[in-house]
């Protein structure tokens, strides 16, 4: 827990080897990941949440390492990758709310509950038995 979080407590990851994960059964066709960001330097692909089902079902709601602008990156069980990128990079030691959204026909990037990209993407259906936040496998 650090003493500079939104909403009075949060987990704070090292950037390094922290993350939470779990396990649950999961068939989806929409859904929301959201979530606030605090980044200090540039790094690792960041990833805020990863879904997945073995191979196939994955969902992730991340950062690219070197641009720091945030990614939607899926591959629907049974179909083909998909990969949505902002256009542009989120600024350094501030936070950022970050919010990744698939409502059955096309997918959306929201930061600072502006959107900021969007791409169609029909009739996916996504199969979660696990999950990470702040971690991609």
């Amino acid at each position: 827990r650090s003493s500079s979080c939104k909403a009075g407590g949060c987990v704070s990851f090292d950037g390094v080897d922290d993350y939470v994960s779990g396990v649950f059964s999961k068939d989806v066709s929409e859904f929301t990941i959201s979530g606030w960001a605090y980044l200090t330097d540039f790094g690792n692909s960041g990833s805020i949440f990863s879904g997945y089902s073995g191979s196939t079902g994955i969902v992730y709601g991340r950062f690219l390492s070197s641009s720091r602008r945030p990614n939607f990156y899926t591959l629907p069980t049974g179909g083909s990758e998909h990969e949505l990128t902002a256009p542009d990079q989120v600024s350094l030691n501030e936070w950022h709310h970050l919010a990744y959204v698939y409502d059955g026909a096309m997918k959306r990037i929201y930061v600072d509950g502006v959107e900021v990209a969007f791409a169609p993407l029909s009739q996916a259906k996504f199969l979660f038995d696990n999950f990470e936040i702040g971690r991609s496998e």
